[in-house]
């Protein structure tokens, strides 16, 4: 039985390790090659699994130039973190110059970082979920200008109904308490 709420519905399992295989996999590409379905889109993508030949079936990363490989993705991200930080320090460290420059040097570190993280499995792996994110966001059934104006209306007005009844209970607990503790009129 499935534990997801999403089972049935056309939704991946996601597995702890699941998507992080998914890059290794991707990365190292050796020799097991499947088709199978790409993500609700229909189409055949060709999907490299590394197996170890003691037990198939298990991702398992091989060592030499495919390690590498992952530690260069380490320095990259150093790099990216080094370029946003020196972006920061930057700002802080000609505090002589024009605010704008200043600024810019901050957005330049950011961009920067931004761009060689990009390059990164993480990277790329963040870039295909902001692309279908997106892609998801246009299948949302969003509201008109008309419906969206009446909603706001009606909040506001109920706003202002919850008010007036707050006020009034306030107002009541208020005297009754005057009245109680003998400070009344």
């Amino acid at each position: 039985a499935a534990v997801s709420k999403t089972a049935g519905w056309g939704f991946d399992s996601l597995l702890a390790c699941q998507a992080g295989m998914r890059v290794l996999a991707a990365v190292i590409g050796n020799t097991d090659r499947r088709q199978t379905k790409g993500r609700n889109s229909g189409q055949q993508v060709d999907l490299k699994i590394w197996r170890d030949r003691s037990s198939p079936g298990v991702v398992q990363p091989s060592l030499g130039f495919w390690s590498l490989i992952l530690d260069m993705d380490k320095v990259k991200m150093a790099l990216a973190v080094a370029l946003l930080v020196g972006g920061v320090s930057g700002y802080y460290y000609f505090s002589d110059l024009a605010q704008v420059l200043r600024i810019l040097m901050v957005l330049g570190g950011l961009v920067g970082a931004g761009v060689v993280a990009r390059f990164t499995a993480q990277g790329r792996e963040l870039f295909a979920f902001s692309q279908e994110a997106w892609q998801e966001a246009g299948k949302v059934s969003w509201p008109t200008r008309k419906e969206t104006i009446q909603t706001t209306l009606v909040v506001f007005a109920f706003v202002v109904v919850m008010a007036l009844v707050l006020f009034a209970i306030d107002s009541t607990l208020a005297w009754l308490v005057k009245l109680a503790t003998g400070r009344g009129e």
